[in-house]
């Protein structure tokens, strides 16, 4: 399996009385990054490709930070031993401003495994184990170094180029700051060359793109954002959801989402909890492959359940709030200092006519998973996998809500309504941050509704507004009056 940014997955670690999750992002983030970017960055390396020989298919990759084109006509690459050339273009050659240069062995993409190169160079080879790309300027002044070191520290793929995490400021001389390339390209291998490469190690990477100005362009941007994830079988997926439902009480426990009940971590659906599909998996992807494979597995949407709240209890019911004196209630337990009297789950009917209210503690957290697939999914293909994706839609029509009977290109959950009124009822907390960043841990890609709670009212209620002193600070006191 391709793993992509999270190969290994890290392991998150559960900050002391969870209240410094944002404290040690950003401590991550002071370890991983470096003063001030270089002129040039060294951004991308395929030195062992596998369409194609070695000879034919090597390349790196140079990325331009600043505001203003780089000319590398008569810089100098080398490595530490004698493998060197002058890049001699006979004329100026520019790295645009904030964008990119690839450097191959061979220009000829019927040859060199699909990639488009913008200098083709001879006398350097680029070791599979362990080597140096050393970029000296004009003046032999060095401008940028990485050193591989066999997978000591750096990635050590075949097939896939090693990707510099798109955080900005990272360290290129830090292996740790390295990831296997993940999307495909040209001839089968896997890499970003001459775009941007694919990896964050943080929320605020992850937003870097995003466009707030309309609510079409926010939608767009922040599906592009989560998208292409990191996919993980089905059958691996119970350590990612221990980890992201672990009891905050008790880290050998989990905390279950309907009951609210703590579990001993078992894993391999051998105790109490099997995993939930929020979005069930019989409305649009009932198996794990096609249209079905992100979907079925993807951690934002599953959640540990007590076995019978699951299967007999909620089953495929659409979420949406229940009324009536036909409503069954499912009681929860006092856990995490809430749950218990007063604070159920309630049941009507079954399957899509059928109603499933999550108790008050919880049902923020479903209806974010809800709206993240309607986000997340939108058709088209898996840029690594190349699998097709469903188009999943949140809706207010009841009508809509089926089961499929097998893979759909389209499929329908609901209610919307409902489900904003429980996001603004039940805002993102200290458990809910934690699960998101468990899950980003491995899939490498987050909820922006548990990030930014506000975008749920722009992109499903056409609701948005302006940042007018910058998007990142988190401040939205500063918000204009809203825009179309």
């Amino acid at each position: 399996m391709n793993a992509s940014c999270s190969s290994p997955a890290p392991r998150v670690l559960r900050p002391a009385l969870r209240t410094s999750v944002l404290a040690a992002a950003v401590a991550l983030m002071v370890l991983l990054t470096s003063p001030a970017p270089a002129q040039l960055v060294i951004n991308e390396i395929l030195q062992n490709p596998s369409a194609v020989d070695d000879a034919d298919g090597e390349w790196f990759e140079l990325y331009n930070p600043t505001a203003s084109p780089v000319d590398v006509d008569g810089w100098t690459v080398r490595d530490n031993d004698i493998d060197s050339f002058v890049i001699a273009s006979g004329g100026p050659l520019l790295a645009p401003a904030g964008g990119y240069l690839v450097l191959g062995n061979n220009a000829e993409e019927a040859t060199n495994g699909g990639v488009t190169v913008d200098y083709e160079y001879s006398g350097m080879a680029l070791a599979n184990t362990s080597d140096e790309l050393v970029l000296l300027d004009a003046a032999s002044s060095e401008i940028d170094r990485v050193e591989w070191d066999d997978g000591a520290t750096f990635p050590d793929p075949n097939g896939e180029s090693m990707e510099l995490g798109k955080d900005p400021g990272l360290d290129n001389n830090v292996g740790a700051n390295w990831r296997d390339g993940f999307l495909l390209f040209g001839d089968g291998d896997r890499g970003t060359p001459g775009g941007p490469n694919t990896c964050c190690f943080s929320e605020s990477c992850m937003y870097l793109e995003v466009d707030v100005s309309t609510r079409a362009a926010l939608r767009a941007t922040l599906h592009e954002a989560i998208d292409d994830h990191v996919r993980f079988p089905y059958a691996s997926v119970w350590d990612i959801l221990e980890l992201a439902d672990e009891d905050p009480g008790d880290s050998t426990r989990i905390l279950d989402v309907y009951k609210n009940a703590s579990y001993p971590k078992v894993g391999g659906g051998t105790g109490d909890y099997d995993r939930e599909h929020s979005w069930p998996k019989s409305y649009g992807f009932p198996l794990e492959d096609g249209l079905g494979e992100l979907p079925f597995s993807d951690c934002h949407h599953l959640f540990l359940a007590d076995k019978v709240y699951n299967e007999q209890g909620r089953s495929n019911n659409p979420y949406r709030d229940c009324t009536g004196p036909g409503c069954e209630e499912w009681p929860t337990l006092f856990n995490n200092g809430q749950g218990g009297p007063g604070q159920s789950n309630w049941k009507l009917g079954l399957g899509p006519e059928g109603t499933w209210e999550t108790w008050p503690g919880r049902r923020g957290d479903v209806a974010r998973a809800i709206l993240y697939m309607d986000l997340r999914y939108e058709g088209g293909t898996h840029g690594a996998t190349a699998e097709e994706e469903p188009d999943l839609i949140a809706t207010d029509d009841p009508g809509q809500i089926a089961v499929t009977g097998g893979v759909a290109a389209v499929a329908y959950m609901g209610l919307l309504s409902d489900l904003l009124a429980w996001h603004e009822e039940d805002p993102p907390d200290e458990l809910e941050i934690w699960r998101n960043e468990a899950v980003f841990s491995y899939q490498r890609n987050r909820n922006p509704f548990i990030d930014r709670p506000d975008w749920v009212r722009c992109v499903f209620l056409e609701d948005c507004g302006v940042f007018s002193d910058g998007f990142e600070s988190g401040d939205v006191t500063g918000w204009s009056s809203a825009v179309p």
